[in-house]
């Protein structure tokens, strides 16, 4: 993979194959449904700072009982929602233009810029997989009621503007269940995953591509219930 600016620049021909390997692993209804009864939980709630946990529920062919599908939050935000999760799922949901955003010169350079972006308070949701503002709406509203406080799994990697403070913060949120991916090494973190692939980038530029190469979600999840 090449890096261009800090960003993740792939051939169309790279991002064809991803797109098909994703959806062999995750689409298959027959297999899912196989890895789904392996499964002795399949009522947990998947709070990510992008697509990694569509990418999981999908996976397994399960229900999605997360409102944080199909989209993705920067870091600074993500850390503030996580600490007081309830209260931002509580808030209403307000939509804006890229241009009020305040990552707005980022979302130009992405070519992020007619895509849904939803406020809750002062944390923004890039909502980069939804076609409009009322179909993001009405399915992260759905998908809140959903979820599940007692089965939470909190899932960071250090991307969207990353810096060392918010993976600090993050190693000391009081979850019980945390899935932390690093593109690099760092003593600090010692119970971080790495992802080697990405060690030359400035940050981990997506780990839904790989997204469980280096982890047993299978133990993760199963293990939510003897907790």
């Amino acid at each position: 993979m090449q890096y261009k600016n800090g960003e993740l620049s792939t051939s169309f021909i790279e991002k064809t194959i991803h797109k098909y390997q994703r959806s062999k692993l995750c689409n298959n209804f027959i297999t899912a449904k196989i890895r789904q009864a392996k499964l002795n939980n399949k009522n947990f709630t998947i709070i990510s700072n992008n697509c990694w946990g569509g990418v999981c529920y999908e996976y397994f062919g399960l229900r999605k009982a997360s409102p944080t599908i199909g989209m993705y939050i920067f870091s600074h935000d993500y850390i503030k929602f996580l600490k007081d999760l309830k209260k931002y799922l509580r808030k209403k949901i307000i939509f804006i233009d890229y241009k009020e955003s305040k990552y707005k010169d980022i979302l130009e350079k992405r070519g992020h810029t007619n895509v849904p972006i939803g406020l809750l308070e002062d944390v923004e949701i890039i909502f980069l997989h939804y076609p409009n503002n009322e179909i993001a709406k009405k399915k992260w509203y759905r998908r809140v009621k959903r979820v599940n406080y007692d089965n939470l799994i909190i899932k960071y990697s250090n991307q969207n503007q990353s810096s060392y403070k918010d993976i600090l913060e993050f190693s000391k949120l009081k979850y019980k269940n945390k899935v932390f991916f690093l593109s690099k090494f760092i003593n600090d973190f010692p119970d971080a995953i790495y992802y080697p692939e990405f060690k030359d980038a400035p940050e981990l530029m997506n780990d839904t591509y790989i997204w469980n190469k280096y982890i047993d979600i299978f133990s993760i999840i199963n293990g939510l219930s003897k907790k």
